[in-house]
C-alpha cells in the first residue's frame, strides 16, 4: 500500500491532539500528541505518511499508529477505525490476498536446500554425537 493510499498522518495526528502539523512533505519536528512536551520530541513526514516521537520510541504509519494508540491488533479493523472517524475509504485485505501473502515455511523444499559446502540440520537426520543420559 503506497503512502498515498492510506489515511493522512496529518489529519489522524490532529485526531490525537497534536497542533501545528507541518504539511511541507518533509521531515519536521512536532510535540508529541501522546505525552506531555515542552520542545518537540517528534518527528512527522507527511510525504512519507510517517510518525516518529523519540520519547516514546514509536514510529510508523497512520495505521500502525492506530494500531498502537488504539490497542488495535487486527489491519482490517485499523481501516475501518481510519474510515469511522477520517472518511475516505482505505481498502481491505481479503483473506484471498492473505493467502497469497504467506511466508515461506522452513521446511519448504527451496528453504530446505543446504548452501553450498554446508549439511543441512535437516537432512542428518541423527545426532551427530550421542548426548549423555539419553
Amino acid at each position: 500500500m503506497e503512502a498515498a493510499d492510506k489515511p493522512p498522518i496529518k489529519e489522524l495526528l490532529e485526531h490525537y491532539g497534536a497542533h501545528d502539523v507541518n504539511d511541507r512533505g518533509s521531515w519536521a519536528p512536532i510535540k508529541c500528541p501522546f505525552h506531555e512536551d515542552r520542545s518537540a520530541s517528534a518527528s512527522v513526514n507527511t510525504g512519507l505518511n510517517v510518525f516518529k516521537c523519540h520519547t516514546c520510541d514509536f514510529g510508523g504509519d497512520s495505521f500502525a499508529l492506530v494500531q498502537w494508540q488504539e490497542g488495535i491488533r487486527d489491519f482490517n479493523d485499523s481501516i475501518e477505525f481510519c474510515e469511522r472517524i477520517l472518511g475516505g475509504s482505505y481498502g481491505k485485505i481479503s483473506s484471498v490476498d492473505k493467502g497469497k501473502r504467506r511466508r515461506r515455511n522452513i521446511l519448504d523444499e527451496e528453504v530446505r536446500a543446504p548452501v553450498a559446502g554446508q549439511r543441512s540440520i535437516l537432512s542428518i537426520g541423527r545426532r551427530r554425537r550421542s548426548v549423555a543420559g539419553s
